[in-house]
């Protein structure tokens, strides 16, 4: 008959349990670090900063992010300095800046 009934169904003839199935593509990864108070991103004085440098994705500048509605296939990141970096001693006492950050 060309197929046979298997536990998970019907199958083609000749293919066996172990087909491997190959993964799907993504089309956009978008990988974000977000550095502690004091810290800035772009001196390694923490691992985040260093996954941040070493994360083979494109730089995206946060004030300058738009999300578009059919964004280019790729991989992307956003790296943020702490708030106490950004935002001096209010970011550093209250977190001033995160909600920035993070909307």
């Amino acid at each position: 008959s060309g197929s046979s009934v298997g536990a998970k169904g019907l199958r083609p003839a000749g293919v066996s349990n172990m087909t491997q199935v190959p993964p799907r593509k993504r089309d956009v990864t978008l990988a974000i670090f977000m550095e502690g108070t004091a810290n800035p991103i772009d001196q390694v004085t923490t691992q985040i900063a260093l996954f941040s440098r070493i994360c083979s994705g494109t730089p995206l500048r946060p004030d300058q992010v738009v999300v578009p509605m059919c964004p280019t296939p790729g991989d992307y990141k956003l790296s943020f300095n702490g708030c106490g970096v950004s935002h001096g001693l209010r970011g550093t006492l209250f977190a001033h800046g995160l909600r920035e950050q993070v909307n």
